[in-house]
């Protein structure tokens, strides 16, 4: 769901480094990334990139990023929050290989929102069709990557060109707040480090499936994702919820309104909890959230509800994350 303040509007974000591009190079760099990382680069192409993570022994999250592979690099873009954990540790683990780690040679910018595609026609880009697909032109490469509206695009370009290109996007976009970007995200069901993405994560407990090879080479973490994948699942899932109140009396009374750490329940089953609420906003009447939800009691579009036992019980259904 798109957010209705950014109807025919164009923002842009991410080049006050939120967003970072970490770039691998050399001879053995791409045997080197393949080791390290869940994903399957041989997946990436010049045209279309994939999802990966990098993962500690238990198959735990350390960071989560895009792969895209150039003719001579390979480019990781992942949040301003990530990248010194991504960077540190790859590094840690080169010992003979000729692989080389910058972040100061690209830079990234997020353009998004119901005009996106239009300004960037006119700035004679061609729009990229499908999740991470790459139009390359000489000012960079343009992705079709929704981060918090579902018409969303990195631009990816050279650290020399970045006042220029700035000025460019600055005449087709206006600077997003963080406000507006953290609406966007919670509205459109991505994911965060910080808020879904914790310490204990495993990848398919936050959408993140495409992100685990499970037919390559070893890699940290690889056996304890395999064993759950054959014999056992993960132990919650993510979910969106649109949760609304019965009437607006109700509506009125309420003192206190959903926030991050709350539990759900079914309205069944008011004794225990199904889920609890990582992320959410409010819209209008409706509080948008993004839920962990125990895996033994998911059932896809079951009710849940916020504060069960109060006349201001507020509903609504499961929803599907956004994924790719």
């Amino acid at each position: 769901m798109a957010d209705s303040s950014t109807m025919n509007e164009t923002y842009h974000q991410g080049a006050d480094g939120s967003l970072v591009v970490l770039r691998a190079s050399g001879a053995d760099a791409f045997d080197f990334l393949q080791r390290m990382f869940s994903c399957d680069l041989r997946k990436a192409t010049s045209d279309r990139g994939i999802r990966g993570t990098l993962l500690d022994g238990k198959g735990r999250i350390l960071s989560v990023f895009d792969l895209y592979r150039g003719d001579q690099d390979i480019l990781m873009v992942t949040s301003g929050i990530e990248v010194d954990v991504l960077q540190s540790r790859l590094e840690a683990m080169i010992i003979l290989e000729d692989v080389s780690l910058s972040r100061d040679q690209l830079r990234i910018v997020h353009i998004f929102g119901e005009g996106a595609s239009t300004a960037i026609t006119s700035w004679g880009w061609d729009v990229p069709s499908g999740f991470l697909a790459v139009e390359s032109e000489d000012d960079g490469d343009l992705v079709f990557r929704p981060r918090c509206h579902p018409l969303g695009f990195d631009l990816i370009y050279p650290a020399s060109e970045h006042d220029d290109i700035l000025r460019k996007v600055n005449e087709i976009s206006k600077e997003a707040t963080k406000e507006q970007v953290e609406k966007g995200r919670i509205l459109l069901g991505v994911p965060k480090s910080g808020n879904e993405i914790l310490e204990r994560t495993l990848p398919p407990e936050v959408g993140l499936g495409d992100a685990v090879a499970y037919d390559k080479g070893c890699y940290a973490g690889q056996e304890v994702l395999a064993r759950i994948r054959t014999y056992g699942h993960v132990n919650r899932e993510l979910r969106a919820i649109k949760l609304k109140t019965s009437s607006q009396d109700a509506l009125g009374k309420m003192s206190e309104e959903p926030k991050v750490g709350d539990q759900l329940f079914s309205p069944e089953k008011p004794d225990k909890a199904a889920a609890i609420i990582t992320s959410v906003v409010r819209v209008d009447d409706t509080w948008s959230a993004i839920i962990s939800v125990k895996y033994k009691l998911l059932e896809e579009g079951m009710t849940l509800a916020w504060d069960p036992d109060s006349e201001k019980m507020l509903r609504g259904s499961l929803e599907p994350i956004f994924c790719s």
